[in-house]
């Protein structure tokens, strides 16, 4: 798909899932810029390793910043992914 369209960017929603591993994703990155936030199916230490190697800055792909991750009562991780409480969320807008 990258191949065919060239995208200046790839802006993901994450649930990249637990099967990506830094080869496949790598490949990606030579192709396209990418943006993403985690959601609730990531290998997390993949995402949070790797670099967009087109940006002229150092550009990591996973943002820190916007709503993501599981809204959970108690558990703040789970496999590696980040649980927020409903009041944490409240709290950041």
């Amino acid at each position: 798909m990258c191949d065919y369209h060239k995208p200046n960017l790839l802006l993901s929603y994450g649930d990249w899932g637990s099967a990506i591993n830094p080869e496949e994703l790598y490949e990606l990155l030579k192709k396209t810029i990418i943006l993403t936030i985690y959601g609730n199916h990531e290998n997390t230490n993949v995402l949070t390793k790797l670099y967009n190697v087109k940006s002229e800055n150092y550009m990591p792909i996973l943002m820190e910043a916007g709503i993501n991750g599981i809204i959970a009562k108690k558990r703040k991780n789970r496999k590696d992914v980040p649980r927020k409480t409903a009041e944490d969320f409240s709290q950041s807008c």
